[in-house]
């Protein structure tokens, strides 16, 4: 018989981005952790796909790597065709899938609002006296793609709300998301990064190279972006992320001195740094924002790059080494950056990166609050 689970994770997505892209979101890093510290097995409930999405993906590839041998990860596939109209639709209806754990498993975290929509799981929590914890990533209620089921959204959210024994908010727009929820109790944990898996080794050759590594979409501020590139033609600007909104990128694309390069698998993120001079983070401030807290900052510092950014949610407690301004600063401040370089490559500056701002840190907070002290920290 398997051994019971020490914990119980529902992911925001499923096996197959994993398998895409790595352990490259928040619940990812976590996981990770949760796996090298906990002493006991750790269950991961996958969202649902229809059949045969899984089965596809991992013919290409193999199973979700970084995760200890004591990680069990169940996907399921149903015989069910998602919407044509709405593709998100089949957030709220994969949430009917999810599997309730053991009796005797009382450890739970929780980071996809759709969860919520089980209401079989959310008895389960109730009568059980679980102790879950329901960590924020971003607030779906404002989210654009998630707009067509908003009832859905508000749904999975109340039911979340009212049964988790913790709240851990990623950010100040994810706090007060959790507070309009009735659950002034939220503790802000805002992202971080493992510091170990950077350098400050650089790798850029040719002109300066300003770089972004994110999704490319609805959060970018494509006329800042377009101001910036178009005043600065002797540097080369670099994106990599996949493609969400395609008129943003269309406009992007077309600009002599920008180069597009497509998803990049985390594995191969730390590299990729390696190719920047300066880190950016073109965001839209206000309206584009969704309650989040860019990981990236976090990973541009330890790579010891120089950051550019929008005075976006977060930025506030950005990290030493981060210039942050309003976006009519922000082409005066590379300027900036690349006078003071005197035409000579851009140099890193290297600092010692907080034990609080590292997943591993975080992960023990989070473990804590679901009643997990004994752990192995080797």
């Amino acid at each position: 018989m398997e051994e019971e689970a020490d914990l119980v994770c529902y992911p925001m997505h499923g096996e197959i981005k994993v398998i895409k892209e790595g352990f490259r979101t928040r619940d990812g890093h976590l996981i990770q952790w949760f796996s090298r510290l906990c002493s006991n097995p750790i269950r991961i409930f996958s969202r649902s796909e229809p059949w045969p999405r899984l089965t596809l993906a991992r013919a290409r590839t193999v199973e979700p790597s970084g995760l200890s041998p004591a990680v069990t990860w169940y996907s399921q596939q149903v015989l069910s065709i998602p919407s044509i109209r709405s593709r998100r639709d089949w957030w709220a209806k994969s949430a009917t899938w999810y599997p309730t754990p053991r009796r005797s498993e009382s450890r739970i975290a929780i980071w996809n609002p759709m969860v919520g929509l089980n209401d079989q799981l959310i008895a389960f929590i109730k009568s059980n006296n679980s102790h879950c914890l329901f960590d924020l990533l971003d607030d779906w209620t404002i989210h654009p793609a998630f707009k067509d089921i908003a009832k859905d959204v508000d749904y999975g959210y109340r039911a979340l709300f009212e049964v988790a024994s913790a709240v851990s908010a990623n950010s100040e727009g994810t706090y007060e998301l959790a507070c309009r929820y009735g659950r002034p109790d939220v503790i802000l944990l805002p992202n971080g990064c493992d510091p170990d898996l950077f350098s400050g080794v650089s790798h850029a050759s040719g002109p300066t190279t300003i770089g972004y590594a994110g999704k490319l979409g609805f959060r970018l501020d494509v006329e800042l972006i377009v101001e910036v590139c178009e005043s600065l033609p002797h540097c080369n600007f670099l994106f990599a992320g996949p493609t969400i909104d395609k008129e943003p990128v269309r406009r992007i694309r077309n600009l002599a001195n920008v180069e597009l390069i497509g998803d990049v698998p985390y594995s191969k993120y730390p590299d990729l740094l390696t190719r920047f001079d300066i880190g950016w983070i073109p965001h839209r401030t206000g309206a584009g924002e969704i309650g989040g807290d860019a990981i990236k900052v976090y990973e541009y510092r330890a790579s010891g790059l120089p950051v550019v950014m929008t005075p976006i949610i977060g930025s506030s407690r950005a990290p030493s080494g981060v210039i942050v301004g309003p976006r009519e600063g922000v082409l005066s401040a590379l300027q900036k950056l690349l006078r003071n370089a005197h035409g000579y490559r851009i140099q890193r500056a290297m600092a010692p990166f907080p034990e609080e701002l590292t997943w591993k840190y975080k992960a023990l907070l989070e473990l804590k609050s679901v009643g997990i002290h004994q752990t192995d920290t080797s």
